[in-house]
C-alpha cells in the first residue's frame, strides 16, 4: 500500500467512530491549547514589563535610603548633597533626578483624596523618568528655587478631582495648602518603577524644596534617581555611587536598583510560572496518550476479523503496524490542530482581558504540532504491534 492509501483507509475507520475519536482527542487537544496559551502569555507579559521599564528609562539606576527594610535598622536617610556630589563626581553620570515622597491628603472642591502619593521633584524628574506632560508645563528650575506653590497631576488623581473640567490654572489642596495645578501628565498605567508607589497616574508632583520647605519641615531624600550615560555603563555607575557614598557616609549602606535587576526579577517569575504550565501541559498530553492508545487497543479487539482477512490475502505485519500507527497519528495530530486553533483564540483573549499583546509564535505553534504528533506515534506503537503479530489461529478461535 502507498502511504495515501494507509492514509485513506486511516480515515475511513477513524468516521466509523466520530464522537469516540472526537473524546478520544480531548486530552490532546487541552495539552496543546496549553501549551499554546503558555507561550503566548509568557512572551507577552516579558514584552509588556520590558516596555514598562523602557517607559521609565532604560539607563536609569536608584538610590534608596538604606539600609534595607529587612535589615531591621532605621534607613540612613540621602540628601541633596549626595545627589549634587553624584553628578560632580561619578563621570558615568549624566542627569541625577533627587525625590522625596509621602501621601497626604489632597482635595479640590467637595473631592477629597484622604491619602495619595505626593512627590516632590526638581525639573530633572521628567527628563530622567521620561515623565510626558499632557497639559501645561512641569517643575522647572525657578519653582525649586522659590519652593513655588504649584502642583502637577498624574492622569488619575486627575480623573477622580476634576473628572471633565480642565484642571490647569485651577487650585487645590495639599494638606491644608493652596497650590496652583500647572500641568498634568500622560497616563502611563501600572510600572515596575524603582521608587515607592506602582503608577505615576497616583500622584501628586511639587517642587522638592515646597514639599520639604511648606509640607514636611524635612531635609532629607527618600530616593535619587540617576540616568547613565549608556546601557553599558550601568555597572561602573553602580559602582562609583556606591564608593561616593561609602565615603559620604562611611559605615551606613543604601539599596541600590537597576533596570536590569527589574528584568532578571521578572524573568525569574515568568520562568516559574511557564515551567508550572508546561508541566500541567506535559500531564494533560501524557493523559491524552494515555487516551489514545486504550482507544487503539480497543480498535484492535474489535477488528480482529479485519485484521485476519487481510493477513489471510497477503497483508504483512509491517503493512498492519503502519495502518494502526497512522491512525493514531492521525488522532494525535487532528487534536493538536485544534488545540492550536483554540489556543491561538484563547491568546487573543486572554490578551484584551489582562491588556497585554499576547503573541501567537510560530515557535509554539510547532512545538504543539510536533508534540502531538509524537504523542500520537509513541501512544500507537504497542496496539500497532499487537495488531501486526496477532497469532492468525487464536484470532479465529476468539472470533
Amino acid at each position: 500500500m502507498r502511504p495515501f492509501d494507509y492514509f485513506s483507509e486511516s480515515l475511513e475507520s477513524l468516521s466509523k467512530h466520530r464522537m469516540r475519536a472526537l473524546l478520544t482527542m480531548l486530552g490532546i487537544i487541552v495539552g496543546v491549547l496549553t501549551v499554546m496559551v503558555t507561550l503566548g502569555i509568557g512572551a507577552g507579559s516579558r514584552l509588556a514589563i520590558e516596555n514598562q521599564i523602557a517607559s521609565l528609562g532604560a539607563n536609569l539606576v536608584a538610590v534608596n535610603s538604606g539600609p534595607p527594610p529587612s535589615v531591621g535598622r532605621q534607613p540612613v536617610p540621602l540628601y541633596l548633597t549626595d545627589a549634587r556630589a553624584i553628578l560632580e563626581h561619578c563621570p558615568s553620570v549624566v542627569e541625577v533626578a533627587p525625590q522625596q515622597e509621602t501621601r497626604l491628603a489632597v482635595s479640590f472642591a467637595s473631592n477629597q483624596l484622604a491619602s495619595n502619593f505626593v512627590m516632590g521633584v526638581t525639573s530633572s524628574y521628567a527628563r530622567v523618568r521620561l515623565a510626558e506632560l499632557e497639559k501645561g508645563r512641569f517643575v522647572s528650575d525657578s519653582d525649586d528655587v522659590t519652593a513655588a506653590k504649584v502642583a502637577i497631576l498624574g492622569a488619575s488623581v486627575e480623573r477622580y478631582l476634576f473628572q471633565d473640567q480642565d484642571p490647569v490654572g485651577k487650585r487645590v489642596l495639599i494638606s491644608g495648602v493652596d497650590f496652583e495645578v500647572v500641568g498634568t501628565l500622560r497616563s502611563k498605567g501600572n510600572s515596575p518603577g524603582l521608587g515607592p508607589g506602582m503608577s505615576t497616574d497616583d500622584h501628586i508632583f511639587v517642587p522638592l524644596s515646597a514639599l520639604q520647605k511648606r509640607l514636611l519641615g524635612a531635609t532629607d531624600l527618600r530616593l535619587i534617581a540617576i540616568t547613565a550615560e549608556d546601557p553599558k555603563q550601568i555597572p561602573a555607575v553602580v559602582q562609583q555611587v556606591k564608593h561616593l557614598l561609602d565615603a559620604c557616609h562611611p559605615g551606613n549602606s543604601f539599596e541600590i536598583k537597576t533596570q536590569l535587576e527589574l528584568l532578571q526579577t521578572s524573568d525569574s517569575v515568568s520562568s516559574v510560572v511557564t515551567i508550572l504550565l508546561t508541566a500541567l501541559a506535559a500531564v494533560s498530553l501524557f493523559v491524552g496518550g494515555i487516551g489514545i492508545m486504550n482507544i487503539m487497543l480497543v480498535a484492535v479487539s474489535e477488528r480482529t476479523r479485519e485484521i485476519v482477512i487481510r493477513r489471510a490475502v497477503g497483508a504483512r505485519q509491517g503493512s498492519i503496524l503502519a495502518q494502526f500507527l497512522m491512525e493514531s497519528s492521525i488522532l494525535s495530530l487532528a487534536g493538536g490542530l485544534i488545540g492550536v486553533i483554540a489556543g491561538t483564540t484563547l491568546s487573543l483573549l486572554a490578551g484584551r482581558i489582562v491588556g497585554w499583546h499576547v503573541p501567537v509564535l510560530p515557535t509554539g505553534v510547532a512545538q504543539a504540532l510536533i508534540s502531538s504528533l509524537l504523542v500520537g506515534i509513541a501512544s500507537g506503537i504497542y496496539p500497532a504491534r499487537r495488531a501486526a503479530r496477532l497469532n492468525l489461529v487464536d484470532a479465529l478461535r476468539f472470533e
